[in-house]
């Protein structure tokens, strides 16, 4: 990290289902591939982010990837970024039809409300993957 470069938001994945993105043209979005490697997202200011939450990666029994993300900004220029996010009401769990012998139940049925305030917690915080702490299987 250079001395001009700061910390926006730091290392983590949404809890919510899905989240929608928009950003000025200071870019500093970076994502988690599910091979670990890093990369820069540098969308145009007409473009939109649409990333899946960690309620998007249990209900689809981990088929849909949840990245971990972060935002780094360097230089003068503000960056300025709208998130809009849906959230699911109830119980989420991961249909029948997803769950097989080759895709095992990866997570218990859980509230959306509860892993946000797990997530508050010390051991939620802390935790690699919220998610798995609070419901895995």
């Amino acid at each position: 990290m250079t001395r001009e470069t700061q910390i926006g938001a730091t290392v983590h994945c949404d809890k919510n289902f899905l989240t929608i993105l928009q950003q000025n043209h200071v870019n500093g979005l970076e994502m988690q591939t599910k091979d670990g490697k890093w990369f820069r997202v540098d969308p145009s200011t007409s473009n939109f982010i649409v990333m899946a939450g960690e309620s998007f990666l249990a209900w689809s029994n981990g088929r849909v990837h949840s990245p971990r993300h972060q935002v780094m900004v360097s230089g003068n220029e503000t960056r300025y970024s709208t998130a809009w996010s849906s959230s699911l009401r109830g119980v989420i769990q991961c249909p029948p039809e997803l769950v097989d012998e080759q895709h095992p139940l990866l997570f218990k049925p859980f509230e959306e409300l509860g892993l946000l305030r797990f997530y508050e917690t010390e051991q939620g915080f802390k935790a690699e993957s919220t998610l798995k702490a609070y419901c895995g299987v």
